[in-house]
């Protein structure tokens, strides 16, 4: 099995890629994609850069020169729900653009704003969280936007329209190429602050131990080998 990893920055893909043999990187536009082996399963991972945009093509790139089985994307996020404070981790069930309206974006290709994660994804994740940590992740609705959010206005508004456990700036351009390419798809996410106004120092504060934890949980999936998807 081939799994193909995005996170956006360097930091939420580092502990992976050293940890990595026999690896190989492919410079693709201004992005390195690294290929290697971790337990005997085989790995490709990039750091795609923060945004949709640079989301979306970098994992049609992945798909397309690579032949993923499937695509996780790592990292951190912002935490939505109440009940997610720093360091929780969110699995999503489904992802969705929060900065998107359902019209007219559902009449024209891929007639959705929303995706479904992969549900064998969805419990080898929960799996390798428990024996981490000791305790299942959130499990939920996970919502995507260009923006960064740290402000508590926006951050309600958001949590108004699309009731999401987490916000991140990413996770739905992936699940879309994904969906578009018939590939399976999960993210999973750890909290590095809360999304509101004192976001932006909480996130300064946590963003790199929070970026390891979710190389931690994949790389802990990766180990208990290949699976159905």
């Amino acid at each position: 099995m081939k799994w193909g990893i995005i996170g956006a920055m360097d930091s939420e893909v580092e502990l992976i890629k050293s940890s990595l043999t026999d690896s190989t990187d492919l410079s693709l536009g201004f992005v390195t994609f690294t290929q290697g082996k971790y337990k005997n399963e085989e790995i490709v991972i990039c750091s795609s850069g923060i945004g949709t945009v640079n989301a979306a093509v970098n994992a049609q790139l992945m798909i397309e020169r690579f032949n993923v089985d499937c695509i996780i994307n790592t990292g951190i996020a912002g935490a939505a729900d109440d009940r997610l404070g720093v360091m929780d981790v969110v699995v999503s069930s489904e992802v969705i653009y929060h900065d998107r309206a359902e019209d007219p974006y559902t009449k024209f290709p891929p007639y959705k704003i929303s995706f479904d994660a992969n549900k064998a994804l969805i419990e080898r994740a929960e799996k390798a969280i428990t024996q981490l940590h000791g305790k299942a992740p959130m499990v939920g609705r996970i919502a995507t936007g260009d923006v960064f959010v740290t402000d508590s206005a926006l951050k309600a508004s958001i949590v108004e329209k699309c009731h999401p456990l987490c916000v991140e700036m990413e996770g739905a351009a992936i699940a879309q190429v994904a969906f578009m390419n018939s590939l399976p798809f999960i993210i999973v996410r750890t909290m590095s602050d809360s999304a509101d106004d004192e976001g932006a120092e909480t996130y300064d504060n946590f963003f790199a131990v929070a970026a390891q934890r979710s190389g931690e949980i994949l790389l802990k999936m990766f180990e208990m080998g290949s699976i159905e998807l």
